[in-house]
Parts: structure tokens; C-alpha cells; sequence
């Protein structure tokens, strides 16, 4: 049995998934909710996360607060399974680090880029500083590039970002920047996954994220050329992989110029048809979360292998909680209710 988690956290991991994964039912309710902290109260009152408003101004609570709340409920009830302690579980730290790390570094470098670093709110839960070896809490205070790079200089990210060679806000690359990261963050995954776990789970794992990448990188080629003129040689270097991963089908991909055939031809991979309907396009973003929702509804419920149950628990209350931002979200800007069911992954 790997260090990742044992046999006896994994049952109590499914008891949560029974008892914590908010149901249809209560979809419902949340969207009878009139504001933020009506949501916020109801998700605590049922048990869903209980405590998230333990020590918040009610009348200040806004959506970034909620849902640094809400992932650091959600982690500090898998603590409690998975004995979460940096010498014994360091791998499954390091997931829930990097993939944290990344989505705010991304997050905060937009901003940057806009010139509204003030109006940046990362999601941080508390737990998060005790293991980051940056310091979030500073990038509020950063007004040019030199200081971001600064900031994060004894981190992983420093050499990555270091080698595209940037010196100031205005010549940032999102794109280039976000591939160079989560290829970071899928390698951490697989190479952990090969040197730790046994065969029968490196295949599960392996199939599942060959698949997941596929489509973020096919998705993001189908956005890029449906919005700006960009080379192949660009679109191409744009692409997520990891050591092993075969991007040669993927380059294939971005050699089509024309958008109408790169479409057709990107609805006929298997792992899109299941989305293959008229709302394609209006959906596309998607179709990543929903194959890892799919993926994870499935495993929680049949699979036997202990790391993959937890996975799956992961995985979807990730999505929960994107759920209940867009729900949040749709509140604050007056949406009709069909417009927001269209934007949830269920």
C-alpha cells in the first residue's frame, strides 16, 4: 500500500462523499438562496461544510472569502482521513500545494498584466502557509515583474518562469506561462504515479489524465484559432504534456488552419462525443471538468483501489465547489437560473 492514503481512510473517505457531496435536492435550495450568505449558511446549516462562517464578518463576506473557506473546509475534513502530515503524506501535500500554488500565481500575473493587481483576490486557505514557500500574502504589495520574480524566488516556479526570459509586465505570455506550469504540475502527478504506485493504479491514473490532457489541449487549439491569428509554431508550443505524453497526434491538430474542418475533425475523437451536439462550441470549456467529473462519479462508486476512491473524492469536490462560485456568481450579476444550471458540471 502506498504512503498516499490507507485502507481504512479510504472508507471513511466514501462516508464522506455520501454525506458532504451536495445532492440535486440541494442544487435547488442554493439557487432559492437571495445572496451570498444565505449560500454560505444553508451549505454550513446542512452539514455540507460545516464551520466556513466560524469567524467571518457576515456583512463583508464576498466571493473570493467563500471560497478560500470552502476549499479550506473541504481539505481539513480529508485531513482527518488521510492523516494530512507533511513527513508521512508528502506526495498528496505536494498535489494539493502545486495545484494551488499554480492557479494563483496564474491568477495574480492576469491582474498583474491588467494593472488591477488590487482588485486580486486569491483563494488561500489558511492551512496553505504552512507548506508554500511564497509569499502570497505579499502579492498585493507587487507593481512590476521584478518584484513577482522576486517574490517567488525560492519556489520551483522561479527557474520555470526564469528561462522565458521576461523583465516586464508587458511582455508576459499567459498562455506560455499557464502551459509551462501545469506541464510542471502533470509531470509532478505522473512521475509520482510511476515511481510509487502499483501497476494496476498507474494504468487507471495514467488512461484518465492521457485522456483529460487530450482534451484541454484540442480545446485550447479549437479557442486559439477561433480567436486570433496565431502560427502553428506558436499554437504548437502552447500545448500541455509530460515526459511519455504523445503530443505528435496532438500537433497534427494544430496544423489545421481551417476552422470549420478543425472542429469536425476534433468531434470525432472519442473522448468528445459524448459532448457532440449543437451547443459544442458554447460548451467547449467544459468538457475538461465534466470528463474529470464523469470520471470521478464512476470510480467512487466501483473502483477498489483506495487511491483512486480518494481521487475521485477530490475531484469532485473541486467541482462542487466551482459549482457554488458560478452559483454565487449568478447571484451577483441577476442571472435566470437556466443560465447558471448551463454553467455547472453535473
Amino acid at each position: 500500500m502506498c504512503k498516499f492514503i490507507s485502507t481504512a481512510a479510504y472508507v471513511k473517505v466514501r462516508a464522506l462523499y455520501s454525506k458532504r457531496i451536495l445532492n440535486p435536492e440541494s442544487f435547488n435550495k442554493l439557487f432559492s438562496c437571495k445572496n451570498i450568505l444565505e449560500i454560505a449558511e444553508f451549505i454550513s446549516n446542512a452539514g455540507y461544510y460545516p464551520g466556513i462562517l466560524t469567524g467571518s464578518d457576515k456583512n463583508e463576506l464576498h466571493r473570493g472569502e467563500l471560497e478560500a473557506r470552502l476549499r479550506e473546509n473541504f481539505f481539513n475534513s480529508l485531513s482527518h482521513c488521510v492523516e494530512f502530515d507533511k513527513t508521512i503524506n508528502e506526495n498528496f501535500v505536494n498535489y494539493i500545494q502545486i495545484k494551488t500554488e499554480v492557479s494563483n500565481i496564474l491568477r495574480f500575473l492576469i491582474f498583474l498584466k491588467s494593472g488591477n493587481v488590487k482588485d486580486c483576490k486569491l483563494c488561500l486557505p489558511n492551512y496553505f502557509v504552512r507548506y508554500t514557500k511564497i509569499n502570497f500574502n505579499n502579492f498585493n504589495n507587487i507593481v512590476n515583474y521584478e518584484q513577482f520574480m522576486e517574490n517567488i524566488k525560492f519556489s520551483v516556479y522561479y527557474k520555470i518562469l526564469k528561462s522565458l526570459g521576461y523583465l516586464k509586465v508587458s511582455e508576459i505570455d499567459i498562455n506560455t506561462i499557464e502551459t509551462l506550469l501545469y506541464s510542471y504540475f502533470f509531470e509532478f502527478i505522473m512521475k509520482y504515479v510511476k515511481d510509487n504506485l502499483s501497476k494496476a493504479f498507474l494504468k487507471i491514473i495514467n488512461n484518465f489524465y492521457v485522456d483529460y490532457i487530450d482534451a484541454m489541449n484540442l480545446i485550447r487549439i479549437v479557442r486559439l484559432r477561433k480567436n486570433y491569428n496565431i502560427s502553428d509554431s506558436y499554437l504548437k508550443s502552447l500545448m500541455f504534456k509530460f515526459p511519455g505524453y504523445n503530443i505528435r497526434k496532438i500537433y497534427k491538430f494544430a496544423s489545421i488552419k481551417n476552422f470549420d474542418d478543425l472542429v469536425y475533425k476534433v468531434k470525432q475523437i472519442k473522448i468528445f462525443k459524448k459532448f457532440n451536439n449543437h451547443s459544442f462550441l458554447d460548451n467547449i470549456d467544459k468538457i475538461p471538468k465534466s470528463i474529470k467529473f464523469i470520471w470521478a462519479k464512476r470510480n467512487i462508486k466501483f473502483s477498489n483501489l483506495p487511491i483512486v476512491i480518494s481521487l475521485s473524492y477530490i475531484f469532485l469536490k473541486e467541482i462542487e465547489i466551482i459549482n457554488i462560485t458560478n452559483i454565487i456568481e449568478g447571484k451577483r450579476y441577476e442571472l435566470k437560473q437556466d443560465e447558471v444550471e448551463k454553467m455547472l458540471i453535473r
